[in-house]
């Protein structure tokens, strides 16, 4: 399994227009540890990307996050045509 890198690939923010300031002063959430939140990153890199036309823009790889190894897995089927379960990052086994 791999571990979180560093640094993951940047792309540009988008500006945030629909938050009040009345939603920053009463934040609806939780703050959490990380072994408490999963997080699962689909890290398959740019050969994937001729099955994706969505990755064609970012070579560098998918990066998506998802909850669980079981949504993880039905996002490589739909999206990038494949059952290979390695090149996920995550903490959580």
């Amino acid at each position: 399994m791999l571990s979180l890198p560093s640094l993951l690939p940047h792309i540009p923010a988008i500006t945030d227009t629909t938050t009040t300031p009345e939603q920053l002063e009463n934040p609806f959430g939780i703050i959490t540890k990380p072994d408490a939140t999963p997080i699962f990153i689909c890290a398959l890199d740019s050969n994937y990307s001729a099955f994706c036309p969505a990755l064609s823009d970012h070579a560098a790889g998918c990066y998506r996050l998802l909850p669980n190894r079981k949504v993880l897995m039905a996002h490589r089927k739909k999206d990038h045509n494949t059952d290979d379960d390695s090149h996920i990052i995550t903490w959580n086994t």
